[in-house]
């Protein structure tokens, strides 16, 4: 199911968008000139894993980099 504009992006919906390989999740949606995963949101495309890390697990990264632990640079999962 394709998530309209008004709905929130979820963990759900952004698992859904992702191939598991191990404890990773690859991100088979739009990705950045920097291979980085990126969703629409508010009209603009933004990091899916920064929008993990504020909007969903509530961290603080302004002005930080969202990156993984796993070095790939497609994963999305909250835990990397």
């Amino acid at each position: 199911r394709i998530r309209q504009p008004h709905e929130p992006i979820t963990l759900a919906h952004i698992k859904a968008r992702s191939i598991e390989e191990g404890d990773c999740w690859i991100w088979q949606g739009a990705q950045s000139k920097g291979c980085a995963p990126v969703i629409g949101w508010g009209g603009r495309p933004v990091s899916v894993r920064r929008h993990i890390a504020e909007h969903i697990q509530g961290k603080r990264v302004k002005g930080l980099l969202a990156s993984t632990c796993c070095g790939n640079q497609r994963c999305v999962a909250p835990g990397h």
